[in-house]
């Protein structure tokens, strides 16, 4: 067998290109790193961009959502005192507007809104606002007519009965809704009146158990007091529990926090003039636009009495409820007598109210006399009972800041209307 012999052929180079590959080698990865380097910082950069818009985003959501709390506990960010809250490393700076449509506009800032903003967002949105078991009306019996005396000053705001509505020489400023067969009032231009209305309205559902342990302190005995004879209240007051009855003395009074009285609620106001208050009830302007109750198992009466609202600087003011669920001729005011009576001897100024709130007595009658004398008084509120007898002789008007006002005390809730959420950059 024949083996060949196979030489290896080595071929001779040139000095120095040995080191020539490894060169151009060199440049091609210096290549490919730099594109790739590029590449990495365009994507840090824009995945930052995106994570300051994100947090941008979530800040002013945050707002919204933080205004609509405010809103449903009777407070808002109305200019000129819009809300800024700090959220971790941003913040959100949120102003609210509008009245029967409120509306939100919450910027969302990292770092700040009014220096070195990194990054900024706002959010706009129209909220509206659930009334059904807010106060709708001016005046709204839940059983029997309403009867509307004849007077000088028409009562100005809606009106609901769910029987007839009486009331011969009257002229009603507003809509009027009978589920009986009977109105007799008439109505002013742009305005008329429907009998057998439905669905039913029923009264404003009241918690009442909610507010006596409100006004007890949750049963707490400091806040609890015992009256042999009517308590007489001369000073400010609030929460309190009175195991009998009570009567408010001439004084200029602040309720404080939520009452509730066992027994009879009076008061001891005297003549005093017109325009004049020797005897005051209204609610301390630390409660806000919610107000606060005043609650009297056996009924309600206040003669010669300035019932008047908060005196806040601007926009809604907080009003009382009074509350009484005795039942006509059974346990009011010893089996005798309306749930809640409002009486003046002096008259009033007209235009200013007084009494400004509202009177509720779901088992028996409400009912407003008139003054004595003339000019008129002037109801600003809502009047709600089985029964309700209204002397026009006052001036009456709706307080139109009611209808978002509930029971329990809080702005009816507000929600975000379908459609109205809006993002820019």
């Amino acid at each position: 067998m024949k083996i060949k012999n196979y030489k290896l052929k080595i071929t001779k180079y040139k000095e120095g290109q040995v080191i020539i590959i490894p060169l151009i080698f060199l440049v091609v990865v210096m290549i490919l790193s730099v594109s790739l380097f590029s590449r990495v910082i365009t994507f840090i950069n824009s995945g930052s961009r995106g994570n300051l818009g994100e947090q941008a985003f979530n800040l002013a959501d945050a707002g919204v959502d933080y205004a609509i709390y405010k809103l449903n506990n009777s407070q808002s960010c109305d200019a000129p005192s819009p809300c800024t809250i700090t959220i971790g490393t941003g913040e959100a700076k949120i102003t609210t507007s509008g009245t029967t449509t409120r509306k939100i506009t919450s910027d969302g800032c990292v770092s700040s809104c009014t220096i070195n903003t990194r990054k900024k967002d706002t959010v706009k949105v129209e909220l509206q606002s659930a009334t059904s078991n807010a106060f709708q009306y001016l005046i709204q019996a839940d059983d029997l007519d309403t009867t509307l005396y004849n007077g000088y000053v028409n009562p100005k705001g809606d009106v609901y009965s769910s029987s007839n509505i009486l009331g011969t020489g009257t002229i009603i400023d507003g809509n009027a809704w009978a589920e009986g067969t009977t109105i007799i009032p008439t109505f002013t231009a742009g305005h008329s009146g429907t009998t057998g209305a439905t669905p039913p309205k029923p009264l404003p559902t009241f918690n009442k158990a909610y507010w006596i342990n409100q006004a007890s302190c949750n049963n707490n005995p400091l806040c609890i007091q015992t009256c042999a004879f009517p308590c007489v209240i001369t000073s400010d007051i609030g929460p309190r529990q009175y195991n009998g009855s009570v009567r408010f003395g001439n004084n200029n009074i602040a309720i404080k926090g939520p009452i509730y009285i066992t027994g009879e609620m009076q008061n001891g106001g005297a003549s005093a003039g017109p325009g004049n208050c020797t005897h005051t009830l209204r609610p301390d302007n630390s409660l806000g636009v919610g107000g606060t109750v005043i609650i009297a198992d056996h009924g309600i009466q206040l003669f010669n009495a300035c019932i008047q609202s908060t005196s806040l600087p601007s926009g809604p003011q907080g009003v009382l409820l009074f509350y009484t669920d005795c039942t006509y001729h059974i346990n009011c005011y010893s089996n005798g007598g309306p749930g809640i009576e409002l009486a003046e001897s002096d008259p009033g100024i007209n235009g200013v109210c007084d009494p400004h709130g509202i009177f509720m007595a779901p088992n028996s009658d409400v009912l407003l006399r008139p003054p004595t004398t003339g000019p008129v008084n002037f109801f600003c509120g809502a009047l709600l009972g089985k029964k309700v007898d209204a002397h026009v002789y006052y001036g009456m008007q709706w307080d139109t800041d009611l209808q978002y006002r509930t029971p329990d005390g809080a702005v009816s809730g507000w929600q975000i209307k379908k459609g109205t959420y809006h993002q820019s950059q």
